[in-house]
């Protein structure tokens, strides 16, 4: 008895389905053949409700001989292949496990080899069971030869290797970025990028050029990485628009997420026929408030001024338009699901393109604002180093920074103090002495081998670095009393100061502390104090060698 098929043209080499059944695992084909009743000749009415969708797809007896059969790579049960006769006699039947159909290193498909066909077969039925996506009848067809090798199959696997290569630039870009500016967006960044490189690699077959995956190994791998990618998308998003740039709720529950969109992606990739019937439109519809949600953020991010916002919502249009299509063809009745796979290697380049611009952006303004608080760090490091009346450094500056000055070269210090100081505050105030002050940092002018440094009151010391340190130190002190004589007006008296200064050898002792220098320079100080005031008692410190030992000595003058 002869099922009622309606004929239609095939391309050349290519045989599609023209009607489908509902049965069920434990039916013989040969009662669904027979039972005309049952079969529809409208595809788009196949549904996921029986637990086995049978399909046929007539052959042309004039026409190339099919070899394989081909569908999408979502199947969750066993698939059954037979060849029949015009009799509806079948000739040769195949089983086929999910674990035991390899995966096509072209496209999302699977390639079945058909028992052999002859003459006398009128058409080939499959058997699905347990179906979980509509896709799996909708795009069934026939093949004369494997279509790996085809002009047009290299062509495609060239430009989605362009299109990785573009995902793998920028993992490696903020990989080495990473550990300088250590930003939470990069490493999100970098999850998205490699989500989106197993997705490219494994919906385009690439993938199965180095390695054998089963038909339930690819649909879990393009489950779980589509997954990953719209999770780190959003987490990337949060975490990329700028402090202040987005709602505070609207930022929390983007951190929610990625927990929501991997629970998803790993129920549905790993328990697929709980809810067989409507998982499809259950699992699609799990995406409906993650887009919204990432939607509204943008425009949020947009009202509030983010520039990173702008970028990614340039960048994920793409990806919006994808998602609709997804959406809209897969939960509606009347359309045909389609995945839109060409437009998701779009949505990768130009997501790609612009969301490393916008980190590399990003990153910019990051290490300028960064440079920005280290300078103005290391202003308020050398104010704190500052005397603030004089402008000269103080104590605790040289105190740091003693040895590294010792090791440039800086073997004389001299300690100056103001003869008498304490008489012109009780004389003429504390403004007048803090004019005689501000002097006298003039009179002991820095240069490159001179520092001059306020120890407090009307105490400076002076580091001095070359061969004629004691007559340039010496000269500064002469000076205070003419500079203190022009700048301050009003004095009736002039104002000296007396100095002592030690000089050490190059080859002197090695372990000498600030606190052994100064109290030594103090020594020296009130030596020529107690001498008479206005004047330098200098000391040097040698080194030579007498029987064989070095013996360290002193050597004054005044």
């Amino acid at each position: 008895m002869h099922a009622p098929f309606s004929g239609q043209s095939q391309a050349e080499g290519s045989y599609t389905p023209d009607c489908f059944a509902p049965s069920s695992p434990d039916e013989s084909l040969v009662r669904v053949l027979a039972d005309s009743a049952r079969w529809r000749c409208d595809l788009s009415a196949a549904s996921l409700v029986p637990d086995r969708t049978v399909i046929r797809i007539p052959l042309d007896p004039d026409g190339a001989v099919p070899r394989y059969f081909s569908s999408v790579a979502i199947v969750a049960g066993d698939i059954v292949v037979a060849l029949v006769d015009k009799d509806s006699r079948i000739l040769a039947e195949k089983r086929v496990t999910p674990a035991e159909i390899l995966a096509a290193p072209l496209g999302n498909r699977f390639l079945i080899p058909l028992p052999e066909t002859t003459r006398n077969s009128e058409a080939v039925i499959v058997a699905f069971d347990y179906p979980i996506n509509p896709s799996l009848f909708l795009r069934s067809h026939l093949l004369d030869k494997n279509p790996i090798n085809e002009p047009g199959s290299i062509r495609f696997m060239l430009l989605v290797a362009i299109v990785c290569g573009l995902l793998a630039m920028p993992i490696a870009y903020n990989i080495a970025f990473y550990p300088v500016l250590k930003e939470r967006f990069v490493l999100w960044h970098v999850i998205l990028s490699f989500a989106l490189l197993a997705q490219c690699l494994l919906s385009s077959g690439i993938a199965m050029h180095f390695i054998d995956l089963s038909v339930e190994q690819l649909f879990r791998g393009l489950v779980i990485s589509f997954g990953i990618a719209v999770a780190a998308m959003c987490a990337f998003t949060e975490a990329f628009i700028e402090p202040g740039k987005l709602n505070p709720v609207l930022r929390k529950m983007m951190r929610w997420v990625p927990l929501w969109m991997i629970s998803v992606a790993l129920g549905h990739a790993f328990f697929p026929t709980v809810l067989r019937a409507i998982q499809v439109k259950l699992y699609y519809a799990a995406f409906i408030p993650v887009l919204v949600l990432l939607l509204i953020s943008l425009i949020n991010g947009l009202y509030r001024g983010s520039r990173s916002a702008e970028l990614k919502l340039i960048g994920l249009t793409p990806f919006f338009a994808m998602g609709g299509i997804r959406l809209v063809t897969m939960l509606f009745p009347g359309f045909s699901p389609e995945e839109a796979m060409p437009m998701l290697y779009v949505a990768i380049v130009v997501e790609g393109a612009v969301a490393t611009l916008g980190v590399a952006h990003r990153l910019m303004n990051i290490k300028r604002q960064r440079d920005d608080a280290l300078a103005e760090t290391r202003i308020f490091e050398d104010l704190a180093e500052r005397d603030p009346l004089t402008g000269l450094l103080n104590r605790r500056a040289i105190e740091r920074n003693f040895e590294q000055l010792r090791a440039e070269g800086f073997r004389a210090c001299a300690l100056i103090d103001l003869d008498y100081f304490k008489s012109i505050n009780d004389s003429y105030g504390h403004a007048k002495g803090d004019e005689v002050l501000r002097s006298v940092a003039g009179a002991l002018r820095e240069d490159e081998d001179t520092l001059a440094i306020r120890m407090g009151g009307e105490e400076f010391m002076l580091l001095l670095r070359g061969s004629d340190a004691r007559n340039r130190a010496e000269a500064r002190r002469q000076a205070i009393t003419r500079h203190v004589a022009i700048d301050v007006v009003g004095l009736d008296r002039p104002v000296t100061a007396s100095m002592g200064l030690l000089e050490m050898a190059e080859r002197g002792p090695q372990n000498v502390t600030f606190e052994t220098l100064y109290a030594r320079v103090d020594r020296l100080l009130y030596d020529a104090k107690a001498g008479g005031r206005n004047r330098t008692i200098g000391e040097k410190m040698v080194v030579f060698s007498a029987r064989g030992k070095d013996r360290r000595t002193l050597r004054r003058a005044a």
